[in-house]
């Protein structure tokens, strides 16, 4: 914790990083030492009632939308986000299938609901998030209590639940398949790996201190917009007050845990957190509790590509501190046997355990770097021509048209705006074009609006667009100076 706090004192604002660092321990801990005042994971079945509460308010506001199709578009919710109804439709088959003393009818009701919640939000976090923690819960009665039909019955959740969505995906009528349920199939990143590259260039800046907790989000949130807000407010047209403008996104998020970290508290930070990270592993895997074992490794999961233990949340980031603290209550299977203090085999597998952790969560980081994605085997790509202004002119749109040749496939324009010396951009607009082979491939205009004066220097990418998420690299680019002229 301490490594955090010293930290903060390096960032670029100390004083509102030193208050940011303090409110996030200060919850994080709270919750910790609250988990472990709780005797078991029994106390956590009151979330399934909860959970049914969300899928009901979900049907709800999808009805009064009106525009809303069934297993064509993703379940939306007033204030969920549907990475948020996912997860939660896993935390509530976790509790239906690991809880003891469960009445069987209500483990039905959660398996059922969890599984509605998870199909219709198309959540691929939630997917990940379920089948981590179905496995953590069965690796924990395997080895820890050796109860092999439990395991059995764990395995079989999951394999039922994806076995329904795989048959409802290809016996769809006329042979079309269900956009909702596609999604769980495909591995694309949906504009994560723009916000990965954007806070790899944050973090370069202040690789040590990083910029202070809940200060990352206003450097990498989109330059021509004010505030980020929640989707079903957007859609109904309702703007940001001035008061949550002023916070200028802090809530904006790196979705990655890692990213996130190392952004806000730089590399003193992330140590910190992966070594309190592992000792809750650690010590959640000795408790020998399979519900809280789901819960901690299975949100811990869903961190790799979202950012859901971070406090404070509206949705699911107490529960893996509040179950992390339970693990440190004491050792359900054989008390006498254990303490709350770490023991030598905790000390010993601590960087271990912290390392793995790196590793899983670290994907940004070194998937890039893998043999068959290096630019050896990506299409040969050759930027033209780019007729663009250096100099912009009051509130109109900016302007660039690209000329490009490049083979036959799907492409992705990213034009970004970074410092003069070319070091922290901004993606500010992305498009995905598709190149028919015949010179010129690609011709595109961009506009785009700008809200700040500068001055920039412009960097245009062309990026291979395929469905997966670890192609960080441009295949071209091109960049160029841009600043304001206010003169009538």
């Amino acid at each position: 914790m301490g490594l955090t706090v010293a930290a903060a004192l390096a960032a670029p604002q100390p004083a509102a990083a030193l208050l940011g660092a303090l409110f996030k321990l200060s919850l994080i801990l709270g919750l910790t030492f609250l988990g472990a005042k709780w005797v078991s994971s029994a106390s956590l079945r009151g979330l399934l009632p909860g959970i049914l509460l969300v899928l009901a308010t979900a049907q709800i506001y999808a009805a009064q939308i009106g525009a809303y199709q069934l297993l064509v578009d993703r379940l939306s919710h007033p204030y969920y986000t549907s990475v948020s109804l996912g997860l939660g439709g896993a935390v509530a088959v976790w509790v239906a299938v690991l809880s003891r003393s469960l009445f069987w009818p209500w483990r039905v009701v959660g398996i059922l609901a969890g599984g509605a919640l998870l199909g219709l939000s198309g959540s691929r976090g939630g997917v990940l998030a379920l089948l981590a923690g179905l496995l953590a819960a069965g690796l924990v009665w395997l080895v820890r209590t050796r109860r092999f039909q439990t395991v059995l019955w764990s395995a079989a959740v999951g394999v039922l639940l994806l076995g329904g969505f795989a048959l409802l995906h290809i016996g769809s009528a006329g042979g079309e398949t269900i956009p909702v349920l596609d999604r769980l199939s495909s591995l694309e990143a949906n504009g994560r790996d723009v916000t990965w590259s954007d806070t790899l260039d944050a973090i370069a800046a202040y690789p040590f201190s990083g910029y202070g907790p809940y200060q990352l989000g206003p450097q990498i949130a989109p330059v021509t917009e004010k505030c980020v807000w929640w989707p079903a407010l957007q859609a109904a047209r309702v703007e940001c007050p001035a008061l949550v403008q002023h916070l200028d996104n802090v809530w904006v998020i790196a979705h990655n845990a890692v990213l996130q970290v190392w952004g806000e508290s730089g590399l003193p930070g992330l140590l910190g957190h992966l070594l309190l990270c592992a000792l809750l592993v650690i010590r959640t895997w000795r408790s020998g509790d399979p519900l809280a074992n789901a819960i901690l490794l299975g949100l811990f999961a869903a961190d790799l590509t979202d950012n859901v233990t971070m406090v404070p949340g509206p949705f699911f980031a107490a529960l893996p501190w509040l179950v992390g603290g339970m693990g440190l209550r004491g050792n359900l299977v054989t008390p006498a046997a254990d303490s709350a203090l770490p023991s030598a085999r905790t000390w010993f597998a601590l960087p271990w355990v912290a390392t793995a952790l790196l590793i899983f969560w670290g994907f940004p980081l070194w998937a890039a770097t893998l043999e068959t994605f290096r630019p050896s085997a990506a299409p040969e790509v050759t930027i033209r021509e780019v007729v663009a202004s250096p100099v912009w002119r009051g509130d109109d749109p900016y302007q660039i048209l690209l000329m490009a040749s490049a083979p036959a496939g799907p492409y992705r324009l990213q034009a970004r705006l970074c410092a003069p010396d070319g070091s922290r951009c901004h993606t500010v607009m992305t498009r995905n074009v598709q190149s028919e082979g015949i010179p010129p491939t690609l011709l595109q205009i961009l506009r785009f609006p700008l809200k700040d004066s500068g001055p920039w220097e412009v960097q245009l990418q062309v990026r291979h667009f395929a469905p997966r998420p670890w192609q960080l690299r441009a295949l071209a680019l091109t960049s160029w100076p841009l600043r304001r002229d206010d003169r009538p």
